[in-house]
Order: structure tokens, then C-alpha cells, then sequence
């Protein structure tokens, strides 16, 4: 369990999050809102990328403060723009990446390659990151959030740019896992389209409102927040 108590910080007065509090189960959870709800201020506190915020941010019911290293062993984050080694492959990268968790040479490349394969990208495993596609690198940053198995995911609008189909491949991976806590910043609500998935509205770093995925069609209905921003 991941778990927000009272949790603030905020920008100069505008943005960010507000006395939010939160449990978040295994399973898929969304943060929807317009830009400037408080969804990316919101992930990068649960990735520790901010360390000055008022309440706190407990893992397994321990502050994260109290050892940031042990939380961030089982955690992975991706941004909504990421960088990669442009000369490396993507092989290459995610063996890398794999080193810095600890992982095992001959494990660390097979789990790459099943890897790449899951995204569509073994048949350019061993490509240049310069000529990989703007999708092609958003499905590369799940493989490198997923080499070390995490038991939290953190993911900001991950599905951007991605057609249908790797949409939807995309969301099954990160979930694939049971135990795996998911929380993904989204505009398109058929990313949350997978069973036992949830979702929190953010309006002004609160939650405005939530639910299941059964129930998002309604809240996007009756919400005061523009429904074009989320596509399906």
C-alpha cells in the first residue's frame, strides 16, 4: 500500500497539491484533471523528486523520508519527457539501467528482451535511440520502468503519442504484475479501460472526485472540467 497523509506543496501559492490524502492499492489508478490539476506535481512527490513538502508519503506504512533508497529500490518513475543515451541501443540502454538496479548481466538481458519484444521493439532492439520515433521512445521507457520488476510505477501521460493498439498493450504490462502499485497521469480515459482499475479527479492539487473504471463515463459527463481533454 501507498499511502498520501495531508500531503501539500505547492508553487508560489498556484498548483501543485493541497492537504491530499490517499491510499493507493495494487491495481491501475488514473489522475485525471486539466493541466494544472496537481497530477504531475502529485507523481513527482510519490517518486521523492521533491524532498520539502508538508505531510507525508508512507510505503508499506513507513515514511519514505526515513530511507528514500529503500523506497525508490521498488519504485520506478517516468516523466513525460525522459532522456535516453542517444547513441546506445535500446539493448544497450536498458542493460544499463539494469546495472544500476543490480540486476544480473545474463538475467538483466533476458529480461530486456522480453522486453522489447512485449513493446513491439525486438526487431530494433539493437537500433540507435537517435532513430528511434517519438512512440517507439515512450514504449522504450516502459521497458526501462519495468527491468527491475517495481512494485510501485509511477507514469506520466505514458500513452501520448502511442496508437491504439500499443495503448493498450502498454497499460496491460505495467499491470501485469498483481501486486504492482500503478498510478498513471492520463487525457485519454480508455487507458483506465482494464478491470479493477480506479480513478481520482484533481481540481486545484485536491481530489475532486472518484471511482471505478465503470464509473468514469459519468464523472466525465457531470464534471466541470472540459471532456475533451480526455480522448478516448
Amino acid at each position: 500500500m501507498l499511502e498520501c497523509a495531508d500531503l501539500s506543496m505547492t508553487y508560489g501559492g498556484n498548483g501543485g497539491v493541497r492537504r491530499l490524502s490517499w491510499s493507493f492499492a495494487p491495481g491501475v489508478t488514473g489522475l485525471l484533471g486539466h493541466n494544472g490539476s496537481g497530477k504531475t506535481t502529485l507523481l513527482k512527490l510519490l517518486a521523492t523528486v521533491f524532498d520539502r513538502y508538508d505531510g507525508a508519503i508512507r510505503w508499506q506504512g513507513v515514511d519514505v523520508r526515513g530511507d528514500r533508497n529503500a523506497y525508490r529500490a521498488v519504485m520506478s518513475y517516468v516523466p513525460q519527457q525522459f532522456g535516453v543515451y542517444p547513441h546506445l541501443s535500446a539493448m544497450e540502454f536498458l542493460r544499463y539501467l539494469g546495472g544500476l538496479r543490480g540486476m544480473n548481466g545474463r538475467a538483466c538481458a533476458t529480461r530486456a528482451a522480453a522486453l522489447l519484444e512485449r513493446m513491439a521493439l525486438g526487431a530494433h532492439a539493437h537500433r540507435q535511440l537517435r532513430t528511434y520515433s517519438g512512440g517507439m521512445l515512450k514504449r522504450l521507457g516502459l521497458c526501462a520502468a519495468l527491468i527491475g520488476d517495481p512494485r510501485v510505477l509511477l507514469l506520466d501521460e505514458p500513452t501520448a503519442g502511442v496508437d491504439e493498439r500499443e495503448r493498450k498493450n502498454m497499460i496491460d504490462a505495467a499491470r501485469e504484475n498483481s501486486e504492482r502499485v500503478v498510478i498513471l497521469a492520463t487525457h485519454i480515459y480508455s487507458d483506465l479501460a482494464v478491470p479493477n482499475a480506479k480513478f481520482l479527479v484533481l481540481d486545484a492539487g485536491t481530489v475532486s472526485r472518484s471511482g471505478n473504471a465503470t464509473e468514469l463515463s459519468t464523472a466525465i459527463r457531470e464534471s466541470t472540467s472540459t471532456p475533451v481533454l480526455w480522448e478516448r
